[in-house]
């Protein structure tokens, strides 16, 4: 029988015919005709420029005039002869594309501009035409004529069953997005991308933009996706190890560290590749907006505890929980999210995919799907919730953090969202928190918590009949033990959870991890297939202290500990404080090194006794993988060893020790400014004899020059940053006692630029511009305070009051001393 495509081979035959008489007309008879009418479009070679210069000086005739219209001609035959050659590489380099998908073809139509698109239509239609198969005709069997009718009637049955499409899947753009990368991820094929580009082109954005340019795309955009790409999610394997492009294997060993490192190159983080929820502790999760109220929470408790913080060089940090860690480095992460994949994808390692942003502060959420955290407010529905299962407490302890760690600390301004709970439930989620955290209402009993929610009910309704403004919270959340039918009545500002009750409308079984098992009632939807966040005993103990007001989170300082020293200095110093920089001979140096090595690198120097291959791992964010972390590290110490022996000029150094289970620099080649400051520290907390103790505090402040690794927003700088800029201000202060009294002047305005609110500080300041005659300077000293006070939510003392005027009973300087030495202030 004849074969079934031939009358479409026949269309395609005429439309290549067509499109190659065309392109042949243009390339070959536009130049026939100029040649002909005008000849060749240089001049004679006979012709001297003397002769082309006269000839333009002359008046414009009729031969000038059709040379000029003829040269005009040459340049546009130029152009468009460059355009097909350009058009003519662009299908050739993708011949076996267009092979597998012709709907390329269309796509790129639609993203050339008006004057390429004739030469793209007719180069596409010849290379269509000469990729079409020619079958010949052929006179089947039987057996064949009748697989084929068994075929045509299949072939019916899918047309059939298809012949209402699919909807397509919704994509929202992150930073970094391509449509060659979303095709890779999404369809598994990134040569699929013209599908999402025709799909995505009839699309308003939210910016009123439309897609026109496949190559340009704006974060928050939505693209749709062909129907299959949600069979293609359910197959595809994480996305750590998903489509991964192949990577070579590197030799592990340090022998071969100075080869040529090579790595695939990482893929964007897509949305769900950004995780919302923080694993603080064993079947603990908080959500990301959790994790950054809590480091909001410990900044602020740090900068209150020093408040009246005396000076002592030799008090060690206390730790900082584990459960606290991870949330505030989290949080930390989550900022500078974008950066870490840019920088990541610069050095070619494969970073663990970045949280996700917060929500803005003041945000309660309760649950987390699909990679998006679901808000409280959800929850506001009519007949409350009964929250039943295993994992019902956990849930409860973690929406009590997340909404005590969401109240803002400074007054006068309100909580968005306020807890109302009993107080036997209060000690038993949340043993040990201090009744004045904001953000929660402790009745004696169910009544009185029912009757305050309901009270606030009514405040609201009747501001709103009365035309004034309700009170500025936003939402209550009633949380009780089985909760009677009448908590019910709820409205949309109000939450009514029951913990392991059955009246309330809507009921959710958790499971031990937060999961919800099984939701009914007639809002069931809002937490079908979610996961609640829940947290552990443990883990809600150390959050607990971290939002206590007494408590203070400081960082733990165990890896900076004394070591013996060499007795001479490296010529390689790595300088961190003020930011990383490198010395040779005291001579500043370029770092050419990617991003990525210069965390590697300041990491390093931050913890002179070095760092566990695990803990360096966690800290630089590696991959979960083991084995591709590993191999990033080896990446890394080349990158490091690479650029330190260009500037060197050692071929043979290490510069990096690496053993079974940790790295650490080569202290005898290497030198950071954080060992000086360290051992200089040390040293004068420990010694008795000024002229030593003074020399050591001069050479701790003399290598401080600003902040720990600042301009660089690395998560696991935070702490140490913390930690060793008080030691430096520490530091001055001590060396007031060894100066004359404007030496001094000079080192506590020093000490009070770098922590305004240390109201110590600014007493023996104000005693010192007394003495040295300069009232107005401690009267401006004393409103800097102020200002900077009012900050935290806090104000001067009386003592410090005292201070602005000698006639209150001001002491000096000098018994200030005696009176705090005496008071057990250590040095």
């Amino acid at each position: 029988m004849t074969a079934t495509g031939a009358p479409g081979r026949r269309r395609s035959a005429a439309s290549a015919s067509l499109a190659a008489l065309a392109l042949l007309a243009l390339l070959a008879g536009v130049p026939t005709i100029l040649w002909t009418a005008a000849g060749a479009p240089w001049p004679d070679p006979s012709t001297s420029p003397q002769d082309v210069a006269h000839r333009l000086r002359q008046p414009l005739s009729d031969p000038l005039a059709v040379e000029l219209l003829a040269l005009l001609g040459w340049m546009c035959w130029a152009t468009f002869a460059a355009t097909v050659l350009r058009e003519a590489a662009w299908y050739l380099r993708r011949l076996p594309h267009l092979r597998a998908d012709r709907s390329l073809h269309a796509a790129h139509l639609e993203t050339v501009s008006a004057p390429r698109l004739l030469v793209a239509t007719c180069i596409g239609t010849l290379v269509l035409a000469a990729l079409t198969p020619r079958t010949p005709t052929a006179i089947p069997s039987p057996e064949l004529a009748s697989a084929t009718v068994a075929t045509a009637t299949s072939l019916e049955e899918v047309a059939r069953a298809s012949a209402e499409p699919e909807s397509p899947v919704r994509h929202v753009v992150r930073p970094g997005d391509t449509l060659w990368n979303i095709a890779a991820h999404q369809l598994g094929d990134p040569i699929r991308w013209p599908e999402i580009y025709a799909l995505s082109t009839p699309l308003t954005q939210p910016d009123g933009r439309k897609l026109t340019d496949p190559d340009l795309l704006t974060p928050g955009w939505h693209l749709h996706l062909p129907a299959d790409a949600r069979d293609h999610a359910v197959q595809t394997p994480p996305p750590d190890r998903a489509a991964a492009p192949p990577e070579t294997t590197h030799d592990r060993s340090t022998a071969r560290d100075e080869a040529t490192d090579t790595s695939g190159t990482p893929r964007a983080s897509t949305p769900e590749d950004r995780p919302v929820r923080i694993t603080v502790g064993t079947a603990s999760l908080i959500g990301i907006t959790t994790a950054a109220g809590i480091a909001a929470a410990v900044t602020l408790a740090r900068h209150r505890a020093r408040r009246h913080a005396p000076p002592d060089l030799a008090a060690e940090p206390p730790n900082l929980s584990d459960a606290v860690r991870a949330a505030t480095q989290a949080a930390l992460a989550a900022q500078r999210a974008d950066q870490d994949e840019a920088d990541a994808h610069q050095a070619d390692i494969t970073r663990r995919p970045p949280p996700a942003r917060p929500a803005p502060p003041g945000t309660v959420t309760c649950a987390h799907r699909d990679g998006t955290e679901i808000p409280l407010a959800a929850l506001a529905t009519p007949g409350g919730w009964n929250l039943t299962g295993p994992g019902a407490p956990a849930a409860a302890r973690a929406l009590a953090i997340a909404i005590l760690s969401a109240a803002p600390r400074v007054s006068p301004r309100s909580p968005h969202v306020r807890l109302i709970t009993t107080r036997d439930l209060a000690d038993t989620l949340l043993p040990g928190l201090h009744p004045e955290v904001p953000g929660w209402y402790r009745a004696e009993n169910t009544r009185e918590a029912l009757h305050t929610a309901q009270a606030t009910t009514v405040e609201r309704a009747r501001a709103s009949q009365d035309g004034r403004h309700p009170t500025p919270r936003l939402m209550d959340v009633l949380l009780d033990a089985d909760l009677p039918t009448q908590a019910a009545a709820t409205a949309d500002h109000l939450v009514v959870l029951s913990l392991g009750g059955d009246q309330l409308a809507n009921t959710a079984r958790l499971a031990p991890d937060g999961t919800v098992e099984h939701a009914s009632g007639p809002d069931h939807q809002l937490l079908a297939r979610c996961g609640m966040f829940a947290l552990a005993e443990a883990p809600a103990r150390e959050l607990i202290d971290a939002l206590n007001p007494p408590t203070i989170a400081v960082p733990d300082q165990t890896a900076v500990q004394e070591r013996p020293k060499t007795t001479a200095k490296p010529a390689l110093t790595i300088s961190l404080f003020g930011g990383l920089a490198l010395h040779l001979h005291g001579e500043e140096v370029a770092l050419t090194m990617k991003e990525a090595a210069k965390e590697f690198l300041a990491i390093l120097a931050a913890h002179p006794n070095g760092l566990r291959t695990e803990a360096l791992t966690d800290a630089l964010r590696l991959s979960h993988d083991p084995e591709r972390a590993t191999r990033d590290l080896v990446n890394l110490r080349r990158a490091v060893r690479r650029t330190l022996r260009q500037v060197t000029g050692s071929r043979s150094a290490a510069f990096i020790l690496h053993t079974t289970d940790r790295h650490r620099l080569d202290p005898q080649v290497v030198h950071s400014d954080v060992d000086t400051f360290t051992t200089a520290i040390t040293t004068a907390s420990r010694t008795k004899e000024p002229t030593a103790r003074a020399a050591a505090l001069h050479q701790a402040l003399d290598v401080y020059h600003g902040p720990l690794c600042e301009g660089a927003d690395y998560p696991w700088a935070d702490e140490a940053r913390e930690h060793y800029h008080h030691k430096a201000i520490d530091a001055a202060v001590f060396l007031t006692d060894h100066t004359t009294p404007e030496e001094a002047l000079a080192l506590l305005e020093q000490a009070a630029t770098w922590e305004p609110t240390n109201e110590t500080i600014c007493q023996r300041l104000m005693r010192l511009h007394h003495d040295l005659g300069h009232p107005e300077a401690a009267r401006h000293t004393y409103q800097r305070l102020t200002r900077h006070l009012a900050e935290i939510d806090a104000t001067p003392t009386e003592t410090t009051a005292s201070l602005v005027c000698p006639e209150r009973g001001m002491i000096s300087s000098e018994e200030l001393r005696i009176r705090t030495s005496s008071n057990g202030i250590r040095g």
